[in-house]
């Protein structure tokens, strides 16, 4: 039945699959086709269940099927799934945004991660009257072309793709991760030639790399000083890491802030926050055009406002914050039985982890990393029951339903894989 499934997905679908990393290329295992997911589990087409660290790549923080999303989803879909017209429940979860950011006064809702970094650089761009953006190498901001620069993901690390002119991308300047010098030469350069820096403040497209002491608060100071706009990705980590983001845990206030996964309780929406005086640009009251069928459809709002009640409840982040220690914490300790260099790091909701000696700061480092450790790691966890992202160029995430028996068959199966992974390169 399996084989029969991706025939036909593969006669019907580039790849047989709507998004490249479904595809599980390089893991030496077939994609996944799954039937239904409930809290911290999904279960494939063959009645298979795995505990759930890919969460949809983030939205999913309640976990599969929470009660209260699913109630607010069902009342609006027989209300209407669409109008086209504003709906009433476009200003609460405006406002949710709005008050989660000191430096956010108002908000743009849309339909994806992409667009709200297309919007945000036009808003830079118009904004400023620049051409450049920095962004950094194994970021990702969505597949627009201008992006497709070194992106992340894994499956983006050269300079360019196919289909993407010269023209799309020679006003985006490529910089390492985590070197605040390399920005600042950029500046001295050419000072007045840049719109914005667009980054990931925790980059989770390289695998989970957090930024190092004082690099966010350094390049606020230059950006400030050169008239640059910072602009924050936090389609990943926004509501994730903390209620409003990183950029709230690392108190910096970026001048735009771009969200999405999470903001839409598991489905589509992509939002770009900030001041009003830049907010203030946008079509139809200023000369900066966006749009968008879907966007601020009843749906996603349902699902949203339903997720940002819940993320209110007292304690949410405290114990998203607990699973994931002691989940890093006992992967490194099964890791270090099995003499297999672990780096592990976690924030919130958010976890990331590469086969490594030493620290991971930059692409180059994550590049490093023994691939083949993670792919049979993943290989292994997999046949166990724990579901990882199928790349080692991904963060893994976290829910509130996952609990005390996700954390025992997952730091069971792990024991497995190590061991798998030191047999493999000869260890014992």
């Amino acid at each position: 039945m399996m084989s029969q499934l991706i025939n036909q997905a593969q006669q019907y679908t580039p790849g047989g699959v709507h998004s490249p990393v479904r595809a599980c290329t390089g893991m030496g295992v077939a994609p996944l086709f799954l039937t239904h997911a409930t809290g911290p589990y999904v279960v494939d087409h063959q009645g298979q269940q795995y505990v759930d660290y890919i969460c949809g790549f983030g939205p999913t923080i309640l976990g599969h099927g929470h009660p209260a999303i699913s109630k607010a989803v069902t009342q609006q879909a027989q209300q209407g799934l669409v109008y086209g017209i504003s709906d009433v429940k476009a200003p609460i979860l405006s406002q949710y945004i709005c008050e989660a950011f000191p430096s956010v006064e108002q908000v743009r809702l849309m339909n994806s991660g992409t667009e709200a970094c297309m919007t945000a650089v036009r808003l830079a761009r118009a904004a400023t009257q620049r051409p450049k953006v920095i962004k950094f190498e194994g970021t990702y901001h969505g597949h627009h072309d201008a992006f497709l620069v070194s992106a992340g993901s894994g499956a983006m690390n050269t300079v360019s793709t196919s289909g993407v002119t010269v023209g799309a991308t020679q006003d985006t300047v490529l910089l390492p991760f985590n070197d605040i010098v390399a920005v600042e030469q950029a500046f001295k350069t050419d000072p007045k030639a840049f719109a914005a820096i667009m980054i990931e403040p925790i980059a989770g497209n390289m695998g989970m790399i957090l930024p190092k002491t004082g690099y966010l608060k350094a390049l606020r100071q230059l950006c400030d000083q050169y008239g640059v706009m910072l602009i924050f990705d936090e389609v990943m980590t926004g509501f994730r890491v903390a209620y409003g983001g990183a950029s709230v845990h690392y108190d910096i206030r970026p001048d735009l802030v771009v969200l999405g996964k999470v903001i839409g309780g598991g489905l589509p929406i992509g939002a770009v926050a900030g001041p009003r005086a830049i907010l203030s640009l946008l079509a139809p009251i200023g000369p900066v055009y966006q749009a968008g069928t879907f966007s601020a459809n009843p749906m996603s709002l349902s699902a949203g406002i339903a997720t940002f009640q819940q993320l209110q409840v007292q304690g949410v982040y405290e114990g998203l914050t607990s699973y994931a220690n002691a989940l890093c914490e006992g992967l490194v300790k099964c890791s270090a039985a099995c003499d297999v260099p672990l780096q592990c790091v976690s924030l919130g909701g958010m976890l990331g982890l590469f086969f490594s000696e030493q620290p991971v700061e930059c692409l180059t480092d994550a590049q490093a990393s023994n691939l083949d450790q993670f792919k049979l790691f993943y290989r292994t966890m997999r046949e166990q029951g724990v579901l990882w992202p199928p790349s080692p160029y991904e963060a893994f995430f976290i829910g509130t339903q996952h609990d005390d028996e996700t954390l025992r068959k997952t730091l069971e199966a792990a024991r497995y894989a190590f061991k798998a992974c030191s047999i493999s390169e000869g260890v014992h």
